[in-house]
């Protein structure tokens, strides 16, 4: 019996995630600068709004909006102007009952 080492290296140039809300979920880029994409699509198709919410490091709410996805899809650009800070921030969507969460970073 013989073993052989095996290594690799894994360069994350976007973070892409499923989850029961969303068949495919990205954000990019990332980090940013404070306006950025946010791409997915739904796993099933409904008149309900996905509600977007971005947290600072405290929890608190920064930024809040809501989108109408089109035919079972989410394609939205984020800016939120110059106020924030430098830092990492999370971003929250609601959708069908379902929560989502991506941490990005915005660098100025």
């Amino acid at each position: 019996e013989s073993s052989r080492m095996v290594s690799s290296k894994v360069v994350t140039t976007g973070i892409a995630t499923t989850s029961a809300a969303f068949k495919t979920l990205n954000l990019h880029p990332n980090p940013n600068n404070g306006t950025f994409i946010i791409e997915g699509e739904l796993a099933t198709v409904s008149a309900d709004e996905v509600n977007i919410t971005i947290l600072n490091g405290l929890g608190q709410i920064v930024y809040r909006t809501s989108v109408q996805p089109r035919a079972g899809k989410l394609n939205h650009t984020i800016n939120t102007g110059k106020d924030l800070a430098p830092g990492s921030y999370m971003l929250k969507l609601d959708y069908g009952g379902e929560q989502d969460f991506k941490r990005f970073v915005i660098m100025k």
